[in-house]
């Protein structure tokens, strides 16, 4: 059977109460890090639409265990891990073998630029085409 080192979760789908313990005590996986954030709306709402989901991106698990460990960023968003501040000071440490803390880490993510633009350009070549496909209609008609 295969065996992983360490897991890092980040706005995980996995129900909450998800048998990590089964994994760890077997020797499946040797830790487990699952860090979620408190304004992740995907993660509350994907039960709806894909079965056996569950919020843990959101609320974490209910395991309990010495290997499995739990961060919690209260204004971090679905997509919002995705920063090299947070690979260079969570995930690195923790691949590295340190004991990540388990308090909340209170800061503001910097924000994914790239999705913002991305909508914003969408956004804008939708006004276009209901602004100027109406006209270009009409004077296809005439």
């Amino acid at each position: 059977s295969p065996q992983l080192n360490q897991i890092i979760l980040c706005g995980s789908i996995l129900p909450t109460n998800f048998s990590w313990d089964q994994f760890l005590e077997k020797n499946r996986v040797r830790r487990v890090l699952n860090e979620f954030g408190g304004k992740d709306s995907w993660t509350r709402r994907v039960k709806r639409g894909v079965k056996n989901a569950g919020p843990s991106g959101y609320t974490g698990f209910t395991i309990n265990h010495s290997r499995f460990f739990q961060r919690s960023y209260p204004l971090f968003r679905h997509s919002d891990f995705f920063d090299p501040l947070q690979f260079e000071k969570g995930w690195i440490p923790f691949l590295a073998g340190t004991e990540p803390n388990s308090s909340p880490i209170i800061y503001s993510p910097p924000g994914n630029t790239q999705f913002y633009f991305t909508v914003f350009v969408v956004m804008l070549l939708i006004v276009l085409l209901c602004i100027f496909v109406p006209h270009l209609w009409r004077s296809l008609a005439h």
